[in-house]
């Protein structure tokens, strides 16, 4: 939107619905820019060709097929998040706002959640801000011109204090939530004999939950959690598995140590059978 977007043109999409979704748009002759989202199938390469133009941005390790192809901008080395390379685009195509000190500071931060580089623990603290208030409002909070500009306090005193509030509250909430997980050894095609580590829970702060389980856990080889509300399932490992191929094998992706897939059709009628079904 500040490059001069419509806030009706954007389409917030999980991964695993990325072809489906560009399947249904109408070929109105409008270009088409994916971001940090890439798509799975030559099918869906296809449907894209059929729109004017269009540009796909994306650094997961899912989408290396299609570096190369024309329309695909695919950082192979995981080396920047779907955001600065957006902005970097954006730069490159000129909108020279965006090469500016406060674009810079936003989107390094972002990127130092996203790729899980922890080095700033603001970014940390931007990823809850996310999950307390919501995409919508936090949209409307977080404009990099004005909050990014001049001092260096990211958070305003009266954002500090409810964050302060709100985090002891889930480092309480991740301590019970930790207790709950259920290790089993399962075997998975193309992956092998893997111990993975799994909770059903709604918790919007997904890394923090699953990479603190695995620090706490160094014996587990992936820590899944399952969850209703958004019909997905989250995977994290510290190396010791490909979460990529272990995704790929249930119509998901990500990245080598972060990625996931949807639940399975089915999914809840099977917690009805074992609650209910005897």
């Amino acid at each position: 939107m500040a490059a001069g977007g419509k806030q009706e043109n954007i389409i917030f999409v999980i991964p695993d619905r990325t072809d489906e979704t560009i399947a249904e748009l109408p070929q109105d002759g409008r270009p088409l820019l994916l971001v940090d989202v890439s798509v799975h199938t030559e099918e869906a390469v296809v449907n894209l060709r059929r729109i004017a133009t269009f540009q796909v941005i994306d650094h997961h390790h899912t989408a290396r097929w299609l570096a190369g192809k024309q329309g695909f901008i695919i950082d192979t080395e995981n080396s920047a998040c779907g955001c600065e390379m957006f902005r970097r685009w954006l730069v490159q195509t000129g909108f020279d706002e965006f090469d500016t000190l406060p674009w810079r500071r936003f989107t390094l931060l972002i990127d130092d959640y996203d790729r899980w580089k922890k080095r700033d623990p603001d970014s940390m603290r931007m990823a809850r801000f996310f999950s307390l208030i919501g995409g919508e409002e936090w949209l409307k909070r977080i404009n990099p011109r004005t909050r990014f500009l001049g001092s260096r306090d990211v958070f305003s005193p009266a954002e500090d204090e409810f964050l302060r509030i709100s985090e002891a509250a889930l480092e309480a909430r991740l301590k019970r939530t930790v207790e709950r997980f259920i290790v089993q050894q399962r075997r998975f095609g193309g992956v092998g004999d893997v111990k993975i580590a799994y909770i059903i829970s709604g918790e919007a702060n997904v890394s923090e939950l699953l990479m603190r389980y695995l620090d706490e856990h160094p014996e587990v080889d992936v820590a899944c959690q399952i969850n209703p509300d958004r019909n997905t399932l989250s995977l994290r490992s510290k190396g010791k598995v490909d979460i990529t191929k272990l995704a790929a094998v249930y119509g998901g992706g990500g990245h080598r140590d972060a990625g996931g897939h949807p639940l399975p059709d089915g999914f809840y009628q099977s917690i009805i059978e074992q609650v209910h079904g005897r």
